[in-house]
Order: C-alpha cells, then sequence, then structure tokens
C-alpha cells in the first residue's frame, strides 16, 4: 500500500509539472487551443491522482504497524495541496 501511495504522489507531481508547462507554453502561443485543454486536463488528473494519494496514505496509516516516513507524508500533504491551489488559480 506504500508503493501505491507513494507512486500516487509522484505521479501528481508529474502531472502537475506537466500542466505548469502546458500553461505557460499556452501563454506564448494563444493560437493553439489545445495547450489549454491539456493543461486542464492534467490539472484534473493531478486533483484525482493527489486525492488518491491522500486517501491511500491514510488507509496506509492504519494499517501498518511501523508508521510510514514523515518526509514521505509532507510530500504527499504538499504534492496534494499544489493539485488543488493549481485547480484553484486557473
Amino acid at each position: 500500500m506504500t508503493a501505491c501511495w507513494v507512486l500516487a504522489a509522484f505521479l501528481t507531481m508529474l502531472h502537475e509539472l506537466l500542466a505548469l508547462g502546458a500553461w505557460w507554453w499556452f501563454r506564448f502561443q494563444p493560437q493553439l487551443d489545445w495547450l489549454r485543454l491539456l493543461g486542464g486536463l492534467l490539472t484534473f488528473a493531478a486533483i484525482v491522482l493527489g486525492s488518491a494519494a491522500l486517501v491511500m496514505m491514510w488507509v496506509a496509516k492504519r494499517i501498518r504497524k511501523v508508521p510510514p516516513p514523515t518526509g514521505f507524508t509532507v510530500f504527499t500533504w504538499a504534492v496534494s495541496g499544489v493539485a488543488w491551489l493549481m485547480a484553484w488559480v486557473w
């Protein structure tokens, strides 16, 4: 369960970075409407993956005898928070 949760958090970060790249590229070439759509789609995927990572983190904390590393927990909270912030800003 911990591996799935960490993988979901890293995929969330990847989707966020790709969405930021699409939004940045769209600012310089506004005639490419598909970039705006791609940025929104990647942001939505980051929100879904980030929410799933938070749920998996909660389940992993409940079923493990030894708590997961604090660094992974903080990373998941930060990445998921950034995904929701990106959706709120754009």
